[in-house]
């Protein structure tokens, strides 16, 4: 900040000025005049203030953002969640971005139906949700059955950051990641209308009820410790941790692909089916000989093929030298529930890969890294940096917008990039 060099007393602000005191009424505080010290100290402080403070940071791009989504109905409208600095919002001028709202800024999102709809996610198990365009003031707490379930697994450990999507087809559905996925068919609301919700839940004003639970999350399967992804359950390799990546695909209503921090995938076929509890999972990284059981960084889908996926791999080669790769085409089979897995690393080196996505049209393969945006361009066999001008920087998520060619990524530090796809 710069000071404008003139000053002026303001010292006049003091003057019946109110202040908490905890030490009224018991301990529970209370509100008193300033007495005869404090009222001297504010007029101290007052009297000589700048007149003009501006800000010298236009242009210098810091922020820390953790992924990027778009609104299917207005692809100019793009949220993301940054470390520290809250969540962000653009309608489409690339550097006027809202802070829409406060705290940690994980992921973010929107719904396929309802275009005034968006979430986001504090640290942890934290979610919101808000039914006005993104306005700070209408952000409704959704996660008291991810802290607190009233049945089933209460310890079910979560990345700092869950991974959480919204149906990218059906209005209203949710999945989130923790141990276990859960799902939502409402938003969070459950048997509350908008209104209730934010009458109770809202992170601002609402009542928060004992009564009330915020938020109606329920885990896909088994809800007890048995049915985490990261159980014994589900074989006795790669066990613990937790879901690391989701992912829906878009070309029906019930195939979901879910990872694990230690390397495990699954594929749900029924992600859709009620009850909840009927839900199924296979896991298919076990019918590999050649994935390379590392951290899951990220999943994209094939729009044509929901049993077709790219996924990509956090670690280095060294700590799996007889299953290396980085970055690998997956064709599940869900009449055997196997598996086939190709590696597409090539000559992307050993280097951690951050995610991953897919341009349909072109067949085009792109991976995010701690180094930039590397492209796999169709039908080849070597990797390029994707575009000249991207600083040699960490990317935490790719978001690529197929009906406008645009890939966005979200950096560690240097804010929001978008690339013109060809």
């Amino acid at each position: 900040m710069r000071s404008s060099g003139d000053f002026a007393d303001a010292s006049g602000n003091c003057d019946g000025r109110e202040i908490f005191d905890p030490t009224l009424n018991g301990g529970a505080g209370g509100i008193r005049p300033l007495n005869p010290v404090e009222l001297a100290r504010c007029r101290q402080l007052l009297s000589r203030v700048p007149t003009v403070l501006e800000s010298l940071n236009k242009g210098l791009s810091t922020l820390q953002f953790q992924s990027l989504s778009y609104s299917p109905h207005n692809t100019n409208i793009i949220q993301g969640g940054t470390q520290d600095n809250g969540t962000w919002q653009t309608t489409g001028n690339p550097v006027m971005w809202t802070n829409v709202m406060i705290g940690d800024g994980g992921q973010s999102g929107f719904d396929v139906a309802d275009p005034h709809f968006r979430f986001h996610t504090f640290a942890g198990r934290g979610s919101d949700v808000n039914f006005s365009d993104g306005a700070v003031a209408d952000w409704n707490w959704i996660g008291d059955p991810l802290f607190f379930p009233l049945n089933g697994d209460r310890g079910d450990p979560s990345e700092f950051y869950v991974p959480i999507i919204s149906d990218p087809v059906v209005n209203g559905t949710m999945f989130v990641g923790t141990a276990h996925v859960w799902r939502t068919k409402t938003h969070g609301l459950g048997a509350m209308t908008v209104d209730e919700l934010r009458e109770h839940c809202n992170e601002w004003t609402g009542d928060f009820p004992a009564t009330v639970i915020c938020g109606d999350w329920q885990t896909l399967g088994n809800p007890t410790t048995a049915g985490r992804l990261t159980s014994s359950t589900y074989g006795a390799d790669r066990t613990g941790g937790d879901v690391a990546a989701i992912e829906r695909a878009p070309g029906n209503t019930s195939t979901l692909w879910a990872a694990t921090s230690t390397g495990r995938v699954f594929v749900s076929s029924n992600a859709d089916i009620e009850p909840v509890s009927a839900a199924t999972f296979t896991r298919i990284d076990s019918t590999a000989a050649n994935d390379p059981g590392r951290y899951v960084s990220g999943i994209y889908i094939d729009a044509g093929n929901p049993n077709r996926a790219w996924l990509s791999y956090s670690g280095f080669n060294a700590t799996t030298p007889t299953t290396p790769g980085h970055v690998f085409e997956v064709v599940y089979n869900p009449g055997a529930g196997t598996a086939t897995w190709t590696d597409r690393s090539y000559d992307f080196g050993d280097i951690p890969a951050t995610d991953v996505v897919r341009d349909d049209a072109t067949g085009d393969v792109y991976a995010a890294s701690d180094f930039g945006v590397f492209l796999l361009a169709g039908g080849t066999t070597s990797w390029t940096g994707a575009a000249p001008g991207m600083p040699n920087v960490e990317i935490a998520g790719l978001t690529v917008v197929p009906s406008v060619r645009k890939l966005y990524a979200a950096t560690h530090g240097l804010s929001a990039w978008s690339l013109k796809l060809p």
